[in-house]
């Protein structure tokens, strides 16, 4: 049994499959097709207002947080919509949609202490360490 539905799913594939080998076709899937409400992701102006606070943000400010506390403080009252409050999730949906990643910043390799005075001789004797080795390599594969 499949996924623990007895013989209806079962008898479910075998026509699925029999009208796909018949038509080509599968059956067009009909849940949640009807919506029950209206989502604010089907209003223009709060596209459009969404979509500018998110662009007059820094990164480091951009959260759906933020965007939740702008939704329900600023944006809503000002489209003139009826709902009052809006989930987190949801806002992180939203920002997703216009594919808005979540990215933690890292410190990269030279963040702290690139311009130490060690770190800097260090570096400029790697340089000509590895310049020497390259001309020694270079020399002995040249083609004449």
């Amino acid at each position: 049994m499949l996924w623990n539905k007895g013989n209806y799913m079962s008898r479910y594939i075998r026509t699925w499959s029999d009208l796909y080998i018949k038509s080509g076709k599968l059956l067009s899937y009909h849940q949640r097709k009807h919506k029950k409400s209206i989502s604010l992701f089907d209003d223009d102006n709060f596209l459009e207002g969404y979509q500018e606070w998110l662009r007059q943000q820094s990164p480091e400010s951009r959260s759906p947080r933020a965007l939740k506390i702008y939704i329900e403080k600023t944006l809503l009252s000002k489209i003139g919509h009826t709902k009052d409050k809006i989930s987190e999730k949801t806002c992180q949906t939203y920002m997703h949609a216009l594919e808005y990643k979540y990215d933690e910043r890292k410190k990269c390799v030279y963040y702290d202490g690139h311009k130490r005075l060690d770190v800097v001789l260090y570096r400029k004797g790697w340089r000509r360490r590895i310049w020497a080795k390259n001309i020694l390599y270079s020399n002995i594969w040249d083609i004449p």
